[in-house]
């Protein structure tokens, strides 16, 4: 058993420490409560035993700032003091029991408190059981929200990080969304082969994360598409020069074995507080999409914003 003994009394924390250790147990020893506060937070520690009347920190604030964090774990006052008033002290401070010093016998002392010490053994073991499912939980979450090529957000992720419920749920605020498509994907992937094309979506999701993340979310839509939603109202200035930054960007960059890429992009913003009526996610990014094939139409490599009524059909040109 792991016991953390809390006494300023030199001989009494020998001699219980000496008992302790004969009975086979692991002592931690404290000489007040400040030093006790750094070896509490020990998730091994079974029990504590505490002295009440301490230098720097006394058993009773001890005992209330240990219950703050841990409210299970047995703390057992070992004090001069027997009065009705100090036990009553000691229970508001939050002590589990009362023991009145000197302790002659301490294996008599922790058997009578045994089932007590087993039971918050089995609560903290169930504690850590239910941390460790909630961290595998949070991990599958994860795993689930993102794109296992790319490592962005998918269709899933990326509703996920706006705390959106569904696509189909209607915006509550000012979004804008951009769709991003890489020009000439497919002849690439064809001539080139899947695995440098794999590598080419890698390595242009990396060039998304790194240019955009700051302002939004970053996804991959499907294939060679992808989305970048911003939802703070970032201004239209801003976001054009987001943009056009990117493509300039691209356009200097060579990538190995093909060359140079260019991208067609597509996007649209709707203002909450000047809307007409209100638009759920999906029709925003469709209307990003309509934009983006209006680039491809007309030459690609290039940035283009969903007005009305030029894209009044709602289709893609």
């Amino acid at each position: 058993m792991n016991i953390l003994l809390v006494e300023d009394d030199i001989i009494t924390q020998k001699v219980l420490s000496h008992e302790l250790f004969a009975l086979g147990h692991n002592v931690m020893l404290a000489k007040d409560g400040q030093e006790a506060l750094a070896i509490a937070s020990n998730p091994s520690i079974d029990i504590i035993f505490s002295d009440i009347e301490m230098p720097n920190l006394n058993g009773f604030e001890l005992c209330r700032i240990i219950r703050e964090d841990n409210p299970f774990i047995p703390i057992i006052a070992v004090t001069a003091f027997d009065d009705q008033k100090h036990l009553k002290k000691c229970l508001q401070a939050g002590f589990s029991a009362h023991h009145v010093k000197p302790l002659d016998d301490i294996n008599r002392v922790i058997q009578e408190h045994l089932s007590l010490i087993k039971s918050y053994i089995t609560v903290r073991d169930l504690q850590k059981q239910l941390d460790e499912l909630k961290s595998h939980i949070s991990h599958l979450e994860e795993k689930v929200g993102k794109d296992p090529l790319t490592n962005l957000y998918n269709r899933t992720g990326i509703l996920q990080a706006l705390g959106i419920e569904g696509y189909s749920a209607r915006l509550k605020k000012d979004y804008t969304a951009v769709v991003i498509d890489l020009d000439d994907f497919k002849s690439m992937n064809d001539k080139f082969s899947h695995d440098i094309g794999d590598q080419i979506l890698m390595d242009f999701s990396f060039l998304l994360r790194s240019k955009l993340s700051e302002h939004g979310i970053v996804g991959r839509w499907g294939g060679e598409e992808f989305v970048f939603i911003n939802d703070n109202n970032l201004p239209a200035e801003t976001l054009e020069s987001l943009l056009d930054n990117l493509i300039k960007h691209l356009n200097e960059i060579t990538f190995r074995n093909i060359g140079q890429l260019t991208v067609s992009i597509g996007y649209s913003s709707y203002h909450h507080g000047n809307a007409d009526y209100p638009i759920h996610l999906s029709e925003l990014i469709h209307q990003a999409d309509i934009a983006m094939f209006h680039v491809k139409n007309n030459g690609k490599n290039g940035c283009k914003s969903y007005q009305e009524p030029e894209f009044s059909h709602g289709s893609r040109i």
